[in-house]
C-alpha cells in the first residue's frame, strides 16, 4: 500500500431505500435518447453517499497524487479523474479504512449506480428537475 499523507473522513449520508420516476419525458429535449424514457426506479436497499463531492486533499491524500485541472484548491472537488481512477480510490481508501479500523470488516466504498445518484440528488422531488418543471 501506498504511503498516504494526512487524515480522510469522508462525511456520508444515509439514502433509504425507496422509488422514484427516472427519464425524461419524449421529446422534452430532442439530444436525449430513447434512453431517457420516463421509467420506475425501485432502490430496493438502502446506501450511503458522500455529502459533497470528493476533495483534492481527499483524493490526493489516498492517491498520492491531484490529477485536477484547477489544482490549488484542496478544499474544492477533484476534477478530471476517470472511472478507473475513481474505482481505485475507493479501493485504496476502503483498505485503508479498514486497516484504520474507521469502518467495519465487510464494509467498502463503492461509486453509486446510475439509479442510486439520481435516487440521491433528487432528494424526494418528483418534478424533472429538482426545482420543477420549467427549462428555464
Amino acid at each position: 500500500m501506498k504511503a498516504l499523507e494526512g487524515e480522510i473522513d469522508i462525511d456520508l449520508v444515509s439514502i433509504p431505500p425507496g422509488s422514484f420516476i427516472m427519464g425524461m419525458p419524449t421529446g422534452f429535449e430532442p439530444q436525449w435518447s430513447d434512453v431517457e424514457t420516463i421509467h420506475q426506479v425501485n432502490i430496493s436497499r438502502g446506501f450511503q453517499i458522500g455529502r459533497t463531492e470528493v476533495t483534492q486533499k481527499q483524493f490526493r491524500a489516498v492517491m498520492g497524487w491531484n490529477p485536477s485541472l484547477f489544482a490549488g484548491c484542496l478544499d474544492c472537488p477533484v476534477e478530471n479523474v476517470n472511472w478507473y481512477d475513481a474505482k481505485e480510490f475507493c479501493r485504496l481508501l476502503t483498505q485503508r479504512q479498514l486497516l484504520e479500523g474507521k469502518i467495519p470488516e465487510g464494509a467498502f466504498y463503492r461509486l453509486p449506480t446510475e439509479s442510486e445518484w439520481e435516487y440521491a440528488c433528487r432528494a424526494g422531488t418528483t418534478t424533472i428537475f429538482f426545482f420543477g418543471d420549467a427549462k428555464e
